[in-house]
């Protein structure tokens, strides 16, 4: 039996970045090819993508693992991750409005 998934996906400097909720990690996809490139390591169910309006730090919720990672933007390399923010059952979907400053 298949089950589906949700994708959220955003473009970025030139690839597509995917959330794979069923796992740990956002793909780096190259969207003329379709291979994944990269493998960038957030947390349990990636959800959500946002991106500062500075364009410097990539923020990603993590649905299942309850927790919240910044990337370098730049580089999509890990900078911080926040895992008390989920002490409640809320979705952390819902705290896009509350993104931490760094």
């Amino acid at each position: 039996m298949s089950r589906s998934l949700l994708i959220h996906v955003m473009a970025h400097n030139g690839k597509i970045l995917v959330c794979v909720t069923g796992a740990d990690y956002v793909a780096e996809v190259d969207p003329l090819t379709g291979n994944v490139l990269r493998r960038l390591k957030t947390g349990n169910g990636p959800h959500n993508l946002f991106l500062t309006p500075e364009r410097n730090t990539l923020y990603v919720t993590n649905r299942v693992g309850g927790s919240l990672a910044a990337l370098d933007a730049s580089t999509l390399e890990l900078r911080r991750t926040w895992t008390e923010l989920m002490q409640s059952r809320r979705s952390i979907s819902d705290l896009g409005h509350c993104i931490p400053q760094s």
